[in-house]
């Protein structure tokens, strides 16, 4: 399910940058960054452009239990229950309405009238096949095939609309299910999952200009925004659950923290590879504001990291990169966390040491600015990888030389609200956002559901006469810049791994990934402050110059960071993952000494503060 890849309100505020703060996207701009040579359309032979949505099949019965090739104009029935993995079929007539490479397009028979044309159906054809299914492949590796068509049926489905109550203003914008790799009819090899598809499958959130369920108006041109990096996000899902259960063979399904969180980097590649930008190039306001194409594809494609990114920024101390929650803030924290993490392995002139003092469990720091003032930040971070119970901490400090002020252990500085970021969290009542809660709850009840059934479900498959995916990565670039998959190595392995979650992510950044927590961590202070070409860079992006350039004008970069006097105290508690901060600023020729304490005693090497200068 993609999780808050493009929320869109149906009446856009753009400032003067292009940038569009309620990340609605329009059609147009899709079609024209999405242009599909004549010669590719003309081979994917379809029908007359005209809508062909209906109330119901016409002219031939749906084909029960599909398998193998189905022509243009078949009519199938599917199961399109969104809630229930193997039980409660859900079954719709759904029409084949353009055939391509890798992708078959599908309208539900019962979708609400005047949506998609042929013609769009075609488009979203040749989308997928030039851009989302080498992109996807190029970087995770490839899906499986077991209805034997050679294709990912691509369903636009009135069943993704019923998910959100009436007049909400939240939107589900689709999903995958991987109860469809599993077989329908069970034998001596396998349990049975009777919901299955049997076959590679995403269900997209279907037009409905006259709000016809539940109320709620999907235009054409909202769904056609959020559509394309639905299927990025999505297809990385696939993926991930078809080689880790038939080419890995891995005994679960991926934790959901990096399921998602490298779904969410399918999105960012997706940005890269429609704005011919890079990794590594820091990033900031100018650059993503440089052309139209740059401007639409952030719009499109980043702007739902943007957002996730800044929900953790807000809370830090209670947010954790692989929290069990699945909330925007995890998924933010999560996505920021991989490209960190992949930028430091692959760049090409290393990471200094980070600058500055640190301290591990329990001690002190004296922090000397010398001749002239100096401002400090200090990052207090949680490396603990399991998402367990926060560590409690007490902070004080001593001056000398001078230095005066206190501190207050319940002053916390909140950042205003930033009514202009492009993903709202309470901003703006009017914007449609993502139900992040249905995602949480589909990917809850497959894992309960499935993981029991992956073994006999490996038996099963291994009869089918059904070829195998490559075990090994494939360049699938095509068109593609060869920066789409620059990292492609480093994606595959962590899809490929036999390890999951936080063991996965380690060995993929040699052993030492609380290391990496740490750093990572520091970094969302300092980042383009101070520090630069250490530990504490985030080489891909520049949000220190994003974040407060975004909207009319403007908001302040978005971390919480507390004020913290030259003589006090302050407590407080981190979850796994998480860290607080604090501003410390020391008159010329003081001193002042942070010790780091806990109420009841040491804490453990795996809090860890870490004082930068910063001017």
């Amino acid at each position: 399910m993609n999780s808050d890849a493009s929320p869109r309100a149906n009446t856009p505020f753009r400032d003067d940058s292009g940038l569009n703060p309620q990340e609605t996207h329009y059609m147009s701009a899709r079609k024209s960054r999405a242009v599909v040579p004549v010669l590719l359309l003309a081979a994917l032979a379809f029908t007359a452009c005209k809508n062909d949505a209906t109330t119901g099949p016409k002219g031939n019965d749906p084909i029960s239990s599909p398998s193998g090739p189905l022509n243009l104009g078949d009519v199938v029935s599917l199961n399109v229950n969104g809630t229930d993995p193997c039980t409660n079929a859900v079954p719709h007539g759904v029409k084949v309405m353009a055939i391509g490479t890798h992708a078959m397009i599908m309208n539900d028979t019962l979708n609400p009238k005047n949506g998609f044309s042929t013609a769009d159906y075609q488009r979203f054809a040749a989308r997928f096949d030039t851009l989302v299914y080498p992109l996807d492949v190029s970087n995770f590796g490839e899906p499986t095939d077991i209805d034997k068509n050679g294709k990912i049926g691509i369903i636009f489905t009135r069943a993704v609309n019923e998910l959100t109550p009436a007049r909400s203003t939240q939107y589900v914008g689709g999903f995958t299910f991987s109860r469809d790799l599993f077989p329908r009819v069970g034998t001596e090899r396998a349990q049975a999952c009777a919901g299955s598809n049997e076959g590679e499958y995403f269900y997209l959130l279907a037009p409905d200009p006259s709000g016809t369920v539940n109320s709620n108006v999907r235009t054409t041109n909202f769904v056609d925004s959020v559509t394309t990096a639905v299927l990025a996000h999505e297809f990385q899902h696939l993926i991930n659950a078809s080689r880790r259960l038939y080419v890995n063979n891995t005994p679960t399904f991926e934790a959901k923290w990096l399921d998602e969180g490298l779904a969410h980097v399918a999105e960012e590649l997706l940005f890269n590879a429609e704005s011919g930008l890079s990794p590594r190039s820091n990033l900031d306001i100018n650059a993503v504001r440089a052309t139209s194409a740059i401007r639409t594809a952030y719009n499109a494609d980043m702007s739902g990291n943007q957002g996730r990114y800044r929900t953790y920024l807000t809370a830090p101390s209670s947010s954790s990169p692989y929290a069990a929650d699945d909330s925007l803030s995890t998924r933010g924290a999560a996505w920021s966390l991989l490209r960190y993490a992949i930028d430091r392995v692959d760049a090409v002139d290393g990471f200094g040491p980070g600058t500055g003092q640190s301290i591990a469990g329990t001690g002190s720091v004296t922090l000397t600015p010398g001749a002239t003032n100096g401002d400090y930040s200090i990052t207090l971070v949680n490396t603990t990888l399991q998402s367990i119970a926060s560590l409690a901490y007490t902070l004080n400090t001593a001056t000398s030389g001078g230095a005066t002020g206190s501190v207050s252990p319940s002053l916390a500085i909140v950042p205003s609200t930033l009514s202009a970021m492009i993903v709202p969290v309470g901003d703006d009542p009017g914007a449609l956002r993502n139900d992040v809660a249905f995602e949480s709850r589909l990917r809850a009840r497959e894992r309960v559901v499935l993981t029991p059934m992956m073994s006999s479900a490996r038996n099963w498959y291994a009869a089918q006469d059904v070829a195998t995916p490559s075990a090994t990565r494939l360049r699938a670039s095509l068109s593609l810049s060869s920066q789409t998959d620059v990292d492609g190595p480093l994606w595959f392995r962590l899809v490929n791994s036999s390890d999951s979650g936080a063991k996965n992510l380690q060995a993929i950044v040699g052993g030492n990934l609380a290391s990496f927590v740490r750093d990572w961590s520091v970094s969302h202070a300092i980042d383009d402050v101070a520090a630069p070409a250490t530990q504490f860079q985030q080489r891909s992006w520049n949000w220190h110059s994003i974040y407060p350039n975004l909207g009319a004008g403007g908001s302040p970069y978005p971390l919480l960071v507390q004020p913290l006097g030259t003589n006090g105290i302050a407590t407080g508690a981190v979850v796994a993952g998480g860290a607080t901060y604090f501003k410390l600023s020391i008159p010329s020729n003081g001193s002042v000494t942070v010790s780091l304490t806990a109420p009841a005693g040491a804490t453990g090497s795996n809090l860890q503060l870490i004082a930068v200068r910063t001017k």
